[in-house]
């Protein structure tokens, strides 16, 4: 099974006024700190952004590591991302990160291709309902003809991909927790506020 990573950055962050992707944690792009630690497990590293935005400074942080890819269109949707990236990529698996998860937890994520396997997903769920669709692992070529039919019919959530997939593994962010008790690789950077909370966790280790 080839694995396969996608990272999420195709938009500006409304709360911090800035490209969310390249804002620095630690001197350093939060695609770069994510690319770096996926770049440990997967055979294949896909950073995909809108054509808005600058293709190099993407492609100086990453510093060959990844692939960057644009999206077409104007439709501005995480789900945009997902069709376009998986559109150029190989690998049978792949984990999809949205560029404001920093703290990602190669354990987790680890194991998480593992229950995935004979599955379309394996995607985190709370106690509530809640899923975390922009942290999980997908069957590239089911979640790439997913997407697709989704967006031919103007549904530009992420649950209108994930209903058609026939066979998800929805995993207990319980479960994941004997890798990080806390759950930090959920912690979402989308506040000056919540960037420096991250940073006092990645220097704690995370």
């Amino acid at each position: 099974m080839k694995r396969g990573a996608l990272i999420l950055s195709g938009g500006k962050s409304s709360r911090m006024g800035r490209d969310k992707g390249i804002i620095l944690l630690m001197n350093k792009p939060l695609v770069s700190i994510i690319a770096e630690r996926l770049n440990k497990m997967v055979e294949e590293l896909c950073i995909v952004i809108s054509k808005i935005q600058n293709k190099e400074i993407y492609e100086g942080a990453i510093k060959g590591l990844g692939k960057v890819i644009l999206e077409e269109g104007d439709l501005r949707s995480p789900l945009v991302g997902i069709y376009y990236g998986l559109k150029n990529m190989v690998s049978d698996y792949v984990a999809i990160i949205a560029c404001d998860l920093p703290l990602v937890n190669l354990k987790v994520i680890d194991y998480m291709f593992d229950k995935a396997i004979n599955y379309d997903a394996c995607i985190p769920i709370w106690e509530n309902g809640k899923i975390e669709p922009l942290h999980a692992i997908y069957n590239r070529k089911k979640t790439l003809k997913a997407s697709l039919n989704s967006l031919r019919k103007g549904e530009l959530d992420n649950r209108s991909m994930i209903k058609r997939l026939e066979k998800v593994h929805y995993i207990s962010v319980d479960e994941l927790r004997t890798f990080d008790k806390n759950l930090t690789f959920l912690f979402n950077v989308n506040t000056k506020e919540e960037l420096e909370q991250a940073k006092n966790l990645f220097l704690k280790g995370y």
